[in-house]
């Protein structure tokens, strides 16, 4: 998928944090659309969530200030978890060993919202309805 072909994507929580302070690990196509002006780019709630669950239990260390400041850089658009996404959340199939609550989260909005999710993760591919970009 070429960024003329996209009007918005969503981020998945690894990819966000990569752009962060690991931007070599991101993939040159997803540098490309992280720095297009004319692409949206969303963070779910979801991801924030889970980083704050993961800061908190000491697996991970990135403070708000530095989520909310990457956010700005980034012109982040905030993505909320609605009663669609819910919807979609219980028409997911049941992909096996992909249990993560998170992920199958971000999955079901990317499918509600038409959204393709920027992610390397492969388990992601268990999902047929689901649009992915790396």
């Amino acid at each position: 998928m070429r960024a003329g072909e996209l009007s918005g994507i969503l981020l998945d929580t690894h990819t966000f944090l990569w752009s962060i302070d690991q931007p070599e690990k991101l993939s040159r196509a997803a540098r490309r659309l992280l720095e297009d002006a004319a692409i949206t780019i969303h963070l779910s709630v979801v991801s924030v969530w889970e980083m704050s669950l993961k800061t908190g239990k000491g697996k991970l260390d990135v403070p708000d200030a530095v989520v909310d400041s990457q956010a700005a850089a980034l012109g982040i658009v905030s993505l909320p978890i609605r009663l669609a996404h819910i919807r979609a959340l219980s028409r997911l199939h049941s992909a096996k060993n992909h249990k993560d609550p998170f992920d199958r989260l971000l999955a079901a909005q990317s499918i509600a919202e038409n959204l393709p999710l920027m992610t390397s993760d492969r388990a992601f591919a268990q999902y047929p309805s689901l649009k992915t970009i790396w």
